[in-house]
């Protein structure tokens, strides 16, 4: 398997579990899909970004990258705001789940993956 493909395995596997996380909030005026704004979070995360105005620009920064594998309906990011609200619906046991002890190993595996692709 080549490293390209490795990649975007890794990407699919992060996205699948992302995907498996309610969206706790309204369906009134949803800009941005769950899993999307999920995942430029925890993606964030791991860059040393911590709050939802650096989640921004980080996001914007590097949306060229993101929208490899996330869904836009914009073409633009998400607010500070949206991810704070996001963030503050969003239950820590239902995210433990969405990572069950399999995915979680594939998990970390496309972690380290994903970050020899952000210093690329």
């Amino acid at each position: 398997m080549s490293r390209s493909q490795s990649d975007s395995n890794s990407l699919s596997l992060f996205v699948q579990c992302v995907e498996k996380v309610p969206d706790p909030r309204s369906s009134r005026g949803q800009s941005y899909t769950f899993p999307t704004l999920l995942s430029i979070v925890l993606l964030g995360l791991l860059a040393n970004v911590t709050t939802p105005t650096e989640l921004a620009r980080w996001a914007k920064l590097n949306f060229n990258k993101l929208r490899k594998f996330l869904y836009f309906k914009k073409n633009k990011t998400p607010h500070g705001t949206t991810f704070s609200r996001a963030l503050e619906k969003l239950s820590l046991a239902e995210l433990q789940n969405a990572f069950l002890l399999t995915e979680f190993v594939y998990f970390f595996t496309m972690m380290r993956v994903l970050l020899n692709y952000r210093r690329k």
